[in-house]
C-alpha cells in the first residue's frame, strides 16, 4: 500500500540564521534590512530564510524599493 505525504516523518528543518530580532519589523525597517541584505550580497532565498519570509516577499519588497 503507498504511503501518503500524512503518514511520512518529514520535520522541517530549524533555519540557523532566523533571529527573533526581526520577527517584528515595521514595514520601513523590514525595507531598510532588507535592502542592506542585498547589498552585502546575499540572494533573494537566504534573506527569506534569515528573517523567515518567502523569498518572493523579499522580491517584492525590493521591487516596491525601485518605484
Amino acid at each position: 500500500m503507498p504511503k501518503t505525504r500524512h503518514g511520512w516523518e518529514c520535520p522541517l528543518p530549524d533555519c540557523p540564521e532566523a533571529s527573533p530580532q526581526f520577527k517584528h519589523l515595521s514595514k520601513e525597517d523590514l525595507r531598510r534590512v532588507i535592502g542592506d541584505m542585498q547589498a552585502s550580497g546575499m540572494s533573494y532565498r537566504e534573506i527569506g530564510m534569515a528573517l523567515s519570509i518567502h523569498w518572493t516577499r523579499v522580491e517584492q519588497v525590493l521591487r516596491q524599493m525601485l518605484q
